[in-house]
């Protein structure tokens, strides 16, 4: 009899830690969070930056981190391309080994974007031709308040196509290219890409994605994991390579996001 006591109490504490995890995920305690109606951007072109580390000054006016994993792979300015002024980001992605994503990107940290917020952003990328180019992530605007910070990324999917998941989420949703009218991503040239959302955790949520003058993704549904979520932090260049086979190159130039729109 004892021994059924505590495995029901044990059951019951479970169950309630359970649901403690599950409301704190879902923000069911967390206050909602204040929309900064002030205009806001950030724009980057890589310029007067003699060493990578330049782009980190003290006053964080520029970038805040970077994402270098395994520690091999390599980020650092560059005037192999330029797409603007003379140099660029210079980002290299070896291949996904031993169930541990390849990585190398810069990191906007202390953005406010929240739920009825527009975001516009727009970034130039330059990708060295390969076998293919599926699993490179290029884009993840992201909170870094939740449990592996979930958010909304852009990415290659089979074929070389944009795409869109609401990653690191339950609930994701991939927006997709119309079938049979989808636009492979370019190779061994500058491609503007801009994004424009809409936050929203309902089906009311807009995502756009154009790529260079064709609007590649037009998407309705859900941009925001919750309600209360704050997008706070911008990734941009190789934000993750999926690939176990093909390691990447890219160059990224021109970083723009904003509460405004500026296109």
């Amino acid at each position: 009899m004892k021994i059924k006591r505590l495995l029901l109490s044990l059951a019951v504490l479970a169950f309630i830690a359970l649901g403690v995890l599950i409301a704190v995920r879902l923000d069911w305690f967390a206050e909602y969070p204040v929309r900064d109606e002030k205009p806001f951007t950030f724009h980057d072109d890589f310029e007067g930056a003699a060493t990578f580390l330049d782009l980190y000054p003290k006053d964080l006016s520029r970038w805040h981190g970077r994402q270098l994993v395994p520690e091999q792979n390599t980020i650092d300015i560059s005037r192999e391309q330029a797409h603007s002024g003379q140099q660029s980001v210079k980002c290299f992605a070896s291949v996904k080994r031993n169930d541990v994503t390849s990585k190398s990107d810069v990191e906007r940290e202390q953005l406010h974007f929240v739920k009825g917020d527009h975001v516009w952003s727009e970034a130039w990328f330059w990708l060295k031709a390969g076998a293919g180019s599926e699993h490179v992530f290029l884009w993840d605007l992201e909170t870094t308040r939740k449990w592996q910070s979930p958010g909304r990324r852009v990415y290659l999917q089979k074929g070389d196509i944009i795409a869109s998941d609401l990653g690191k989420w339950f609930s994701s949703h991939i927006f997709r290219q119309p079938h049979g009218r989808s636009s492979p991503f370019p190779t061994e040239r500058w491609v503007r890409l801009r994004v424009h959302l809409f936050l929203s955790e309902k089906s009311d949520g807009i995502m756009e994605i154009w790529q260079d003058d064709i609007k590649v993704i037009d998407a309705r549904g859900q941009t925001l994991p919750t309600a209360k979520t704050v997008y706070d932090r911008l990734e941009v260049g190789i934000t993750a390579n999926g690939s176990t086979a093909q390691e990447h190159t890219l160059y990224m130039d021109d970083v723009t996001i904003s509460n405004r729109a500026f296109w």
